[in-house]
């Protein structure tokens, strides 16, 4: 079975992304900052459904804090060492810098946050993640890596509908600049990968 990592999943569109990944031919690394009651309960939830469905899945949780490099590095090294490959990997993990008391911070804080957590820990972990899918296909030279042979791995990255058009206001110009590098780093690896590994922006 193939392996899918998705990170910030402990709820939301991770969460959803998750359960909809372990619902077809993926084993799942299900990740988390400080949300461990949520990470448990992504994983119950697939777990859950799957038993309902007379299937079998297999998901591992890991926590991390993908503003830090080496935690970076080792959650990187922990999926890979999971089943000696992955297939799929989603960054979604986002800091949240519009409610609680981050949001009562000030503007050049908040955007600090989001330039560490999402931007940085997006390109990061996008060049750590191609660089093991790329050792990985070299290891396998054709061989099964648990999907089709001719399936390449994919990394998928989040971005936002809004950020090429603007939107007025702080939530604008925070999440602006902040997705729309992401969007444009994106499509610098696609073309620097392709086609051994699919890297895509939605």
């Amino acid at each position: 079975m193939s392996v899918a990592v998705v990170t910030g999943s402990s709820s939301g569109i991770g969460a959803k992304t998750a359960e909809t990944l372990a619902a077809t031919v993926y084993s799942v690394i299900l990740h988390a900052h400080r949300n461990l009651h949520g990470l448990q309960t992504t994983a119950r939830r697939i777990q859950t459904q799957a038993k309902a469905e007379g299937r079998e899945v297999q998901v591992l949780c890991i926590t991390a804090n993908l503003a830090d490099s080496a935690a970076r590095r080792d959650l990187v090294d922990a999926a890979f060492a999971w089943k000696g490959s992955v297939s799929a990997w989603i960054n979604n993990a986002g800091v949240d810098v519009l409610t609680g008391g981050r949001g009562k911070l000030a503007f050049e804080d908040r955007l600090a946050l989001l330039w560490q957590v999402d931007v940085a820990g997006t390109i990061h972990l996008s060049r750590l993640v191609t660089a093991r899918m790329q050792r990985q296909q070299v290891r396998a030279a054709g061989a099964e890596l648990g999907c089709a042979a001719d399936a390449a791995p994919s990394i998928v990255n989040i971005g936002w509908d809004q950020a090429l058009l603007g939107m007025e206001g702080d939530a604008g110009q925070l999440f602006c600049p902040t997705k729309g590098a992401i969007i444009a780093f994106t499509r610098a690896l696609a073309l620097s990968v392709a086609p051994q590994i699919r890297v895509n922006c939605v």
